[in-house]
C-alpha cells in the first residue's frame, strides 16, 4: 500500500495550518515554499539549492529550470510555471528580501540562495526536514517535504483517463529513469484501502 502522500483533506490541513500563522514571516516562508514544493514535485536538495536568479528567471520566462549542479540525479530540468508556482516564487523571493537585509556580502543578489534561515543563510535540507516535522506535528498528521513530491504525483494519476501515458508524463516531470520507479503512484494507497475495508462484504 502506498501511505508517504498527503491526501487532500491533509493537504487543506497542513496548509491551512501553516497559514494560521503567517503573520509571522518564518511561517509565511515555510508556507509558500510548501506550496512550491507542492506543485513543482521538485526535491528537497532543489528547494535548498534554489537562487533568487533561478527565481527571477523563472518568473522572467515562466519555466523553472532545474540546474544539475541542485538535482539528485545531476540532470537539468525545465518546468512549466502555472500561476501558482508563479506566484509562490514572487512571494518567496519578497520575504527574501525581507530577510536577508545587507547579509550575503560576498555574493550577487541572483547568487543569493532563495530561501533562508534565521542566521541568514540558505535553508539546510535538514531544516527544510524539521521545519516541515514542526507543522505537521502542530495539524496532527505525519509528513515530510518529500511528500509534497508523491502528492504531486498522486494527484496526477488519480485524475487521468490514460493512466499508462500519464505515467510516462509524470516519469519525464519528476526525472525517474526507470519507469518501475513511477509505477509506485498506481498502488493501492491508504484512502483506497480505507474505502475497501468500510465497504468489502
Amino acid at each position: 500500500m502506498f501511505k508517504n502522500y498527503f491526501t487532500q483533506q491533509e493537504e487543506k490541513l497542513l496548509l491551512s495550518t501553516v497559514r494560521q500563522y503567517t503573520s509571522d514571516i518564518y511561517a509565511e516562508r515555510d508556507y509558500w515554499w510548501m506550496v512550491l514544493a507542492r506543485h513543482t514535485a521538485v526535491r528537497v536538495c532543489v528547494l535548498s539549492g534554489l537562487t533568487v536568479g533561478d527565481a527571477q528567471s523563472a518568473i522572467a520566462r515562466e519555466r523553472l529550470v532545474i540546474r544539475p549542479e541542485i538535482n539528485k540525479r545531476n540532470k537539468r530540468q525545465d518546468l512549466f510555471c502555472k500561476k501558482i508556482i508563479m506566484d509562490a516564487l514572487k512571494n518567496l523571493l519578497r520575504i527574501h528580501k525581507q530577510l536577508a537585509g545587507h547579509g550575503f556580502d560576498n555574493l550577487t543578489f541572483e547568487q543569493r540562495p532563495l530561501i533562508i534561515s534565521r542566521n541568514k543563510q540558505g535553508m539546510s535540507i535538514r531544516s527544510f526536514q524539521h521545519r516541515m516535522n514542526l507543522w505537521c506535528k502542530k495539524a496532527g498528521i505525519a509528513g515530510s517535504p518529500h511528500w509534497w513530491r508523491h502528492t504531486w504525483a498522486k494527484r496526477q494519476v488519480e485524475a487521468s483517463d490514460d493512466v499508462s501515458r500519464t505515467l510516462m508524463k509524470v516519469q519525464l516531470w519528476l526525472g525517474h529513469d526507470d519507469p518501475k520507479t513511477t509505477a509506485i503512484y498506481t498502488r493501492p494507497d491508504k484512502q483506497e484501502m480505507d474505502t475497501f475495508g468500510r465497504y468489502t462484504v
